[in-house]
């Protein structure tokens, strides 16, 4: 078979796909994206349009849906403070901590959780407070598996 012989695919007809689509989201509640009308000045021409005047994008606070950037202090100040009822953190509020560690460093880890008969985590997390890191007394738990 020559190329110019091959069949093309058949056309698209997205005006149905469309229709289709629509209907769908509309049966399971799911909201549909609408394109913004142009913004027009108080003449009623296109910002773009008017002469000698700059188009400027407006502010991140101003856009919907737009992600704007903490400063670090209020980053900070926004971060989660360690809980003040004695109350260890709820399980879905710890965030797991992937690290890679020289061999021996690993050893000395295990054998001291060994030795002291608790988790490596406590030793860790004992260590990271003994270095001046926010952590409850309530957290420093011996073998989290007893608590399962």
């Amino acid at each position: 078979m020559s190329p110019s012989a091959k069949p093309g695919f058949p056309p698209l007809q997205l005006e149905e796909f469309d229709a289709r689509l629509d209907a769908e989201a509309a049966r399971r509640g799911i909201p549909t994206l609408t394109t913004p009308a142009p913004s027009t000045t108080s003449r009623g021409v296109e910002p773009e349009a008017e002469e000698g005047r700059a188009v400027t994008a407006p502010a991140a606070e101003t856009m919907p849906g737009k992600r704007t950037r903490l400063r670090r202090s209020a980053r900070r100040q926004a971060a989660p403070q360690a809980p003040e009822d004695n109350q260890p953190t709820p399980r879905s509020r710890m965030k797991s901590l992937n690290v890679e560690l020289p061999d021996y460093a690993w050893v000395d880890l295990k054998s001291r959780a060994a030795r002291e008969m608790v988790s490596v985590r406590h030793i860790i997390m004992r260590l990271l407070k003994d270095a001046g890191i926010d952590i409850a007394d309530a957290d420093l738990l011996e073998d989290g598996r007893r608590l399962r």
